[in-house]
């Protein structure tokens, strides 16, 4: 039974994501991402208000599906700053309203009901459906925010390319502009990384900055939030013994309970067949295990070399070689047929849950291709 106690009050001071390592690395792409609500949007929109009150450019707001940019959402997004507009502002605005897929900045007179002046401050986007959304130049725009860039769920069919668009129309020929891409920590695999050309943004550990230059000059700066942990008045709902509770807690990536074989396997004479499962910056070992009346699938790592040349290899590169698969459901090969009919059946189960997340974004990616092939 837990033990009662005194009630005291809580002096430890909040302590939320601070942006400011990562603007002084003055990088034109911004990666942040972390644990759930510890201010990394807050922090990126305070942004946004400062850059236009110092500087009159714009700011644009990007979320993945326009369900989510409703104005039921929308209307909560600049709620945080109510008090702080006339402050930033030297008392030239106090309110910030959205309206027609745009916030608008003005002087609101809560007496009489009704905007003194308002003027467009930023913009607001889908990229599910910015190809008909799109328009002329509306302005100049300083700070462009991708909110909740990371997903569990599918990828658009060329979302990267949707969003090089977006942003295209939205820089123009502009040199002087900010792209933020923020994220909660629920899967470390992205097409955005691969895309961008950053590696091993996975390995990376909370409280990380790190910055890529690249041959044009160009710079993406990706920065792991450190947790704020039990400083958060919340965290007491949270800290339990749950690998996803982890990331809302912690920052930690978000990695499912994956099925593991809880028997032993003789990999001498259980394994009848191996394949391989190339996969961002990954080598995974499959083993086709029959075991007394049980057929299935072990997965594990494959930390030794490997010549892949003459082996079964399912991986994201295309290959006109039979036994060089893309999808599972490739090869007419009996043994092909037999692992797609296993995959299918889930009759698989994996050496640790990291090595499942792998093979799990190998399979979303999978499902993606299918889509656009």
């Amino acid at each position: 039974m837990p033990k009662k106690e005194k009630s005291q009050v809580e002096t430890k001071k909040k302590e939320y994501y601070n942006i400011k390592p990562l603007l002084d690395l003055k990088a034109e792409y911004n990666i942040i991402m972390g644990e759930r609500s510890n201010g990394k949007t807050y922090s990126v929109l305070n942004h946004m208000l400062d850059v236009y009150f110092k500087t009159g450019q714009l700011g644009a707001y990007i979320r993945r599906y326009a369900d989510e940019i409703t104005p039921a959402n929308m209307k909560f997004l600049f709620e945080p700053f109510k008090d702080l507009i006339e402050k930033k502002s030297k008392g030239n605005f106090n309110r910030i309203a959205y309206r027609g897929k745009q916030f608008n900045i003005g002087y609101y007179d809560y007496d009489k009901s009704k905007w003194l002046t308002q003027e467009p401050f930023c913009f607001v986007a889908a990229l599910n459906t910015w190809e008909n959304s799109k328009g002329a130049d509306r302005g100049e725009v300083g700070v462009i925010l991708f909110d909740e860039f990371l997903t569990r769920r599918m990828y658009l069919v060329n979302e990267f390319t949707s969003f090089q668009n977006a942003l295209s129309s939205f820089i123009r020929d502009r040199e002087n502009v900010q792209i933020f891409m923020v994220g909660n920590t629920v899967s470390f695999y992205s097409p955005y990384f691969v895309e961008l050309g950053i590696e091993n943004v996975k390995d990376m550990k909370p409280g990380e900055l790190n910055c890529f230059t690249f041959e044009n000059g160009a710079k993406i700066a990706v920065d792991y939030c450190s947790s704020v942990g039990d400083t958060k008045a919340s965290a007491k709902f949270f800290n339990f013994n749950s690998s996803k509770a982890n990331m809302i807690t912690t920052g930690k990536w978000e990695i499912p309970d994956y099925p593991h074989y809880t028997k032993s396997i003789d990999f001498k004479r259980d394994v009848k067949f191996r394949f391989y499962i190339l996969f961002d910056n990954e080598q995974l070992c499959c083993c086709l295990i029959v075991k007394g009346n049980e057929v299935f699938i072990y997965v594990h790592e494959q930390t030794k070399e490997v010549d892949y040349e003459p082996e079964f290899v399912y991986s994201d590169q295309l290959s006109p070689n039979p036994i060089k698969c893309v999808t599972f459901r490739q090869g007419t090969l009996d043994v092909q047929r037999l692992i797609w009919q296993l995959v299918s059946q889930n009759r698989i189960f994996f050496a640790n849950n990291r090595i499942g997340e792998i093979y799990s974004n190998y399979y979303k990616w999978q499902q993606r291709y299918a889509i656009i092939s």
